[in-house]
């Protein structure tokens, strides 16, 4: 029976003289662990950060023309602000903008189109899915390049605030061949195309 009590006394006293060094060492350690597993997080970030990129890429509407050079996307992203409200304003822009909003809009008078509206004119109608099936009643502006924010065909697609409504609408311009817009990209477009400056 001493010897055991013997072990746990030398044990207790060898933790108390060492404890500083006991702390150093589990913390040397934990620190590794920290180290590989914050690599292993980059590593597995980037990753499927590139495969998102690739898959952008494929599902975007980048197209060639005939000089060879590679045509920037048709972008769409909500332009009011975050948030429920009772409007939002969904803005495509490109050179496609017109025709993929046209894929989905179907006006109040059916002779109408939008690839044949004029610039700055306003149609009603509704938003449709791959069914036929009416997702929203909307308003829809035709922008033509190069008189635009973006100096590009743009398409503003006023529908209701819903955040359900938002992204099934956004939802069918990624199907038809919208690219999601990043953070700044329609500004940037603007800049690049000579609508805006830095002053």
């Amino acid at each position: 029976k001493s010897k055991p009590r013997r072990g746990l006394i030398f044990f207790s006293v060898y933790i108390t003289v060492n404890y500083r060094r006991f702390c150093i060492f589990i913390g040397q350690q934990c620190s590794k662990i920290a180290f590989i597993l914050n690599i292993f997080i980059y590593i597995n970030c980037g990753l499927k950060e590139k495969d998102e990129m690739d898959m952008n890429k494929q599902n975007s509407a980048y197209s060639v023309s005939p000089q060879g050079i590679e045509v920037e996307p048709t972008i769409c992203a909500i332009s009011t602000a975050p948030g429920v409200g009772g409007i939002a304003v969904i803005r495509v822009s490109g050179q496609d903008a017109i025709k993929i909003c046209n894929s989905v809009f179907r006006p109040l008078k059916t002779d109408e189109t939008l690839t044949d509206q004029p610039a700055y004119t306003v149609r009603y109608g509704n938003i449709v899915n791959e069914k036929s099936i009416p997702v929203d009643e909307v308003l829809v502006t035709v922008f033509r390049a190069p008189h635009s924010f973006t100096g590009e065909d743009v398409v503003e697609i006023s529908c209701h605030g819903s955040q359900y409504i938002q992204q099934q609408i956004l939802q069918l311009l990624i199907h038809k061949g919208c690219s999601m817009a990043k953070a700044g990209e329609f500004t940037m477009r603007a800049f690049r195309n000579g609508k805006m400056d830095l002053s």
